[in-house]
């Protein structure tokens, strides 16, 4: 891209995104929002508490998110700022967290310590319990393999090392946006909630 860019009138940014990027987006292989979700619902329909599917040392390492309308934004400058042409930047929600701290907040319901399991195994039988959520609740009538990738789930909750991205470039080049992560999960919660792609036991504050 760089050398089709060379005496060319056009210019191009191109952003990394930090950790998972999180938005209401179904079908896609890296959404990690309703894995978490429909893994939350089955656990509570099951009468389980929430574990976090992974080793411990996973659920105490630092962790961050993009959510996708601060990355939009991202792009929307990027587009318009003379300090963006041709460079590349980290992107970020700009926070850290660890799960062992955010996990208790995303459900209204029981946590347990985490045990390490593959969810690619643990909820491929689990499509019953789902399609009984989906008429009981009258939620929306996604199909089981549309609503979650375990699979990306599996490779976010098995990631034993701080994923952090240092945002100081395109801070200093003039994108000072940011954004709370646990705000990023509460605020996309409630959306799915009004469409109705999920039951009312994630928390939306």
């Amino acid at each position: 891209m760089r050398e089709r860019q060379k005496a060319r009138s056009w210019s191009s940014t191109i952003f990394r995104p930090g950790g998972a990027i999180c938005s209401v987006s179904l079908g896609t292989p890296m959404n990690l929002l309703s894995a978490i979700v429909v893994y939350a619902a089955i656990c509570c329909e099951l009468g389980l508490p929430l574990r976090f599917p992974s080793p411990d040392f996973v659920y105490r390492s630092l962790y961050q998110l993009t959510s996708a309308e601060l990355l939009a934004r991202a792009s929307i400058w990027a587009g318009e700022s003379l300090d963006a042409r041709n460079e590349l930047f980290n992107v970020t929600n700009g926070d850290t967290f660890r799960w062992q701290h955010m996990w208790p907040h995303l459900a209204k319901m029981e946590t347990a310590e985490p045990v390490p399991f593959p969810l690619t195994v643990y909820m491929a039988d689990k499509e019953p319990v789902w399609d009984a959520i989906l008429k009981r609740e009258k939620l929306q009538p996604i199909p089981y393999e549309k609503m979650a990738s375990w699979d990306f789930g599996d490779f976010v909750f098995r990631q034993g090392f701080d994923n952090v991205s240092i945002t100081i470039k395109v801070r200093q080049a003039g994108f000072h946006d940011c954004i709370d992560s646990e705000a990023t999960f509460a605020a996309l919660f409630e959306q799915m909630r009004g469409l109705k792609l999920m039951l009312a036991n994630m928390r939306a504050s």
